[in-house]
């Protein structure tokens, strides 16, 4: 729902304040585990869901504006950057459990959280002369946006129900030794094709790249859901992983081709609406 005023707001309040903002609210959010109130704990939900929406268009933009010709890799980079901070606190969150407590845990990422907020203080932002326009519910159906819908909705709603029905599929297929290496599989094919796919896309034509990335979701899908032989199911898990990690660079980076100033910061809200649509609609359905 965010995401529908997300860029109206970002124009208003600047690309830097907007990033900060943005990520503060997770920085509430893990206090609010820390504090254990209920009530506290709806309320930062809420407001992480809000401050993602403003963080993610207020660096996707950022990212673009000093990309020249680097747009794909450049916001490849910043996915993959993601996925990767996310492998390293699950995985040192786990390690951490066998001798701290939840509560002790969730302190230090309160810590870890606040010092990538004061890191974003000192980053130069370039504010770009974004046209005050009036604020339009229907950004999202302009025609050069509602085109990349179909793609943007199929690849988070076939990565989220690959994601919520992987390790019951894994579990009974070839049981729990397997569920391990088929995540990690996913994970890898998923940071690797969001730091290929996005380069790719800024040597070669970016509808060919998307072309080729619906392909191979398309055939991922099919080999993933309907194979019962293991390497050919890693395989399907691979390339469905590529599919999502691709979409992201590929398609914000085509954008920026195609849309003026005043367009492209709605087209990166559309963006996030498109996608949080799929994985929702995904998870209602699974």
């Amino acid at each position: 729902v965010s995401g529908f005023f997300a860029p109206k707001a970002v124009n208003y309040l600047g690309l830097k304040r907007s990033l900060i903002l943005g990520a503060i609210t997770y920085l509430l959010f893990v206090v609010s585990v820390v504090i254990n109130v209920t009530s506290i704990f709806i309320l930062a939900s809420v407001l992480i869901g809000i401050g993602a929406s403003f963080l993610w268009v207020s660096s996707g933009k950022i990212i673009t504006d000093i990309s020249i010709k680097t747009s794909g890799k450049n916001l490849g980079i910043q996915l993959s950057s993601v996925l990767v901070g996310s492998l390293i606190g699950i995985t040192a969150g786990g390690l951490f459990l066998k001798s701290v407590s939840i509560n002790n845990l969730y302190i230090f990422f309160s810590l870890a959280v606040f010092v990538g907020v004061m890191f974003l203080f000192f980053i130069k932002v370039r504010e770009g002369q974004i046209k005050n326009s009036a604020f339009k519910f229907s950004f999202i159906f302009k025609k050069k946006i509602i085109l990349t819908f179909p793609v943007i909705f199929a690849s988070y709603f076939l990565s989220a129900q690959t994601l919520s029905s992987m390790s019951e599929m894994i579990l009974s297929k070839f049981g729990i030794s397997s569920v391990g290496i088929f995540s990690a599989m996913l994970f890898a094919s998923i940071v690797i094709g969001a730091l290929t796919i996005g380069r790719l896309s800024d040597i070669y034509s970016k509808k060919v790249v998307l072309y080729g990335l619906m392909i191979l979701g398309v055939i991922g899908s099919l080999i993933f859901i309907s194979s019962s032989l293991f390497l050919l199911v890693i395989l399907g898990s691979i390339l469905l992983g590529i599919y999502l990690s691709g979409t992201y660079p590929v398609i914000l980076s085509l954008l920026k081709n195609k849309l003026n100033e005043t367009e492209y910061i709605y087209g990166i809200g559309a963006f996030y609406i498109y996608s949080n649509t799929g994985t929702v609609t995904a998870l209602l359905s699974a």
